[in-house]
């Protein structure tokens, strides 16, 4: 028991250090950016060929505004957008 709250505790202690390694985002107010999605390869198969997405991301001062917009889906489905940072 004590061996494993230790590793824990060694996991913890990993994780907030690597917190301060991380660069905070360094955006103008006012700034945006575009890009289009990538289809994973698992869903190619489950797609219409002329599906497409489009994202834009605004920074405005504190707060960023992401829009996502996607084409050619199939309707009635659910769909998740995975956003790694």
């Amino acid at each position: 028991m004590k061996r494993c709250l230790f590793s824990a505790s060694i996991a913890v202690a990993v994780a907030i250090g690597t917190i301060g390694i991380v660069p905070f985002a360094d955006a103008a107010a006012n700034d945006s950016t575009v890009f289009g999605m990538v289809k994973s390869a698992g869903a190619v198969p489950c797609l219409n060929a002329g599906a497409r997405g489009r994202v834009a991301i605004s920074d405005l001062g504190q707060v960023q505004n992401m829009h996502v917009e996607v084409f050619m889906l199939p309707p009635n489905q659910s769909w998740l957008v995975l956003y790694l940072s």
